[in-house]
């Protein structure tokens, strides 16, 4: 009985916390100009992001997910499959083992971010596997919006997991999460965990996007 009376205890004080959160949701606003090098499989993109903290806290970093970095040896993701063995996606092996640890400099995914500012003004940031911490300037407020500058470079992978290159189905470039992308704040913080195959987690955003590539492509879906 004391137990059970301490199980109650418990949901009631979680209901009463949840009712005293508002709810809010953060928002992006992405302007991208992106030069696709087909050859190569590879691009130049430029970005302009307009941020808005709709949540009651004062945010003195921002992350980022650059997923493609996981399609390289020694990644998580690589360790990943060698420890799954034969329960691995049968994508990424290849006779039992991980593709990734064996793959070619020239097939690995990448997005190296060449520099990055906030509202005209450099930022220093820091990369380490899949997410990028990137230290603000200027703290964003509450119910305020600020704007990010963002220059990068991309290799698609060589692996077609949600991204890739010549899929089965004849497709020449699979590009699923393709930019560097702000990552989520909510009530539990940043989510900044690394890409090892699992599901996406980001705020909704608005996008307009110009892409430059060979006259011979066709572009079957945006964002």
């Amino acid at each position: 009985m004391k137990n059970r009376l301490v199980a109650i205890f418990s949901l009631i004080v979680g209901l009463i916390t949840a009712q005293q959160q508002a709810y809010y949701q953060q928002e992006a606003s992405y302007k991208m100009e992106i030069d696709v090098d087909a050859a190569n499989y590879s691009y130049h993109g430029n970005q302009e992001i307009k941020y808005t903290n709709n949540s009651p806290d004062e945010l003195s970093v921002v992350y980022f997910h650059l997923y493609w970095n996981a399609f390289k040896p020694n990644s998580l993701m690589d360790q990943r499959v060698q420890n799954q063995g034969k329960n691995a996606d049968g994508r990424l092996t290849e006779f039992g083992s991980s593709k990734l640890a064996t793959i070619p400099k020239n097939e690995e995914g990448s997005q190296t971010v060449n520099w990055i500012k906030q509202n005209g003004k450099l930022l220093k940031f820091e990369v380490q596997e899949t997410i990028m911490k990137v230290y603000l300037n200027e703290k964003i407020k509450p119910n305020s919006t600020t704007t990010f500058t963002m220059d990068w470079d991309s290799v698609v992978p060589k692996q077609i997991r949600r991204s890739g290159r010549n899929n089965r189905e004849g497709v020449d470039m699979t590009m699923t999460q393709w930019f560097p992308k702000l990552a989520e704040y909510d009530y539990d913080g940043w989510a900044t965990f690394d890409y090892i195959g699992r599901e996406f987690h980001a705020p909704f955003s608005n996008f307009d996007v110009t892409i430059k590539i060979d006259k011979n492509y066709v572009i079957g879906a945006g964002v």
